[in-house]
């Protein structure tokens, strides 16, 4: 005759059943494994998080071509033949483009140094146009300044405007979001000013 085994002996018993590893080799290297592949998945969170409120090198590159753009609109409106020899209107409108872009370049660059982006001024320069300023002293030679400069300084903010718009969907700041659509209705503003001289 067998002996008889009590059915809840496990229950008194000191011996602890022995847990399973996920995987083989023991526990310290199970849990140096896990810690591994835990700072791991860490990473890449940081990095698509840095990625995602940091806007990326396309969102500073377009920052850059608004400044850009900003520093050469306030460079052709701030010129001599304009500002001296240019019709009261002509005047005038230069007057309120340089003051409102140079504003504008202002509110953003406070925006950006907030996310502790910044350009060098030699950076902001590369934009500025000899030929621009040939066109200018030629029409003012030939008497025809005001026409000259309405056509030069449309141009030029109608290209701002558009970098403002792309710089705008590159960006994740609210800041730099905010500032970029105040440029923006300024903008329409300064260009409907523009087209009433002609």
């Amino acid at each position: 005759m067998q002996p008889q085994q009590n059915p809840y002996g496990f229950i008194t018993s000191d011996q602890q059943p022995k847990k399973a590893s996920l995987l083989p080799g023991g526990g310290a290297k199970n849990k140096l494994l896990f810690i591994v592949i835990g700072l791991g998945v860490l990473l890449v969170i940081v990095l698509l998080l840095a990625m995602t409120l940091g806007g990326g090198d396309s969102g500073k590159d377009a920052l850059r071509s608004v400044q850009q753009r900003q520093v050469e609109l306030a460079r052709i409106t701030g010129l001599n033949q304009v500002t001296q020899n240019g019709s009261r209107a002509v005047k005038n409108i230069s007057y309120n483009i340089n003051l409102t872009v140079t504003s504008d370049k202002n509110k953003l660059s406070a925006a950006m140094a907030k996310r502790k982006i910044s350009f060098k001024d030699k950076d902001l320069a590369v934009t500025t146009s000899g030929a621009t300023t040939q066109k200018i002293e030629t029409a003012l030679a030939a008497g025809t300044l005001t026409p000259t400069f309405v056509d030069v300084v449309k141009s030029e903010l109608t290209n701002y405007r558009d970098s403002l718009g792309h710089a705008y969907d590159q960006t994740q700041s609210q800041d730099i979001k905010a500032a970029l659509q105040s440029s923006y209705a300024n903008t329409d503003l300064l260009i409907q000013q523009l087209e009433s001289i002609q």
